[in-house]
């Protein structure tokens, strides 16, 4: 007579749950469960990784439309915490050409600000379209 099946449940070491919530991309989570099992973090690594996601979410490539978030699984594999922040070179002001531009992506292809948080003004709508459209080329 064949056996029953043992019902199998993981148990995933302490903090994942608290990394999880505050990384932005939540896809792939079994994965990234298993590249935290096998980077074993300790309570001061967790906070490592917690303080480089606080200055990493605001990094352009991750606040733009389009963003380039990595998977947390790859975030954590690549030992993204280790990255030292920067700051990114003072943009120039956008050109009258370039202001036009962002003006009719925004009014007639988007219908609106689809940034988030919303912008306060047109002109910083304007103003973030040029800039992630220049960090895109």
């Amino acid at each position: 007579m064949a056996r029953p099946l043992r019902r199998f449940t993981m148990h995933w070491p302490d903090g994942f749950d608290q990394f999880w919530a505050a990384y932005p991309l939540h896809l792939a989570k079994l994965d990234a469960q298993w590249a935290w099992t096998q980077a074993r973090p300790d309570p001061a690594l967790l906070t490592r990784m917690l303080d480089a996601l606080e200055w990493q979410r605001r990094q352009p490539a991750w606040t733009r439309v389009d963003p380039a978030i990595p998977y947390a699984a790859t975030w954590i594999r690549g030992r993204r915490f280790e990255d030292e922040p920067f700051t990114p070179a003072q943009e120039p002001d956008p050109t009258p050409a370039e202001l036009r531009q962002a003006q009719q992506v925004r009014d007639k292809a988007w219908g609106g600000c689809r940034h988030e948080p919303r912008c306060e003004s047109v002109q910083d709508c304007l103003a973030a379209i040029v800039y992630n459209s220049r960090a895109t080329l």
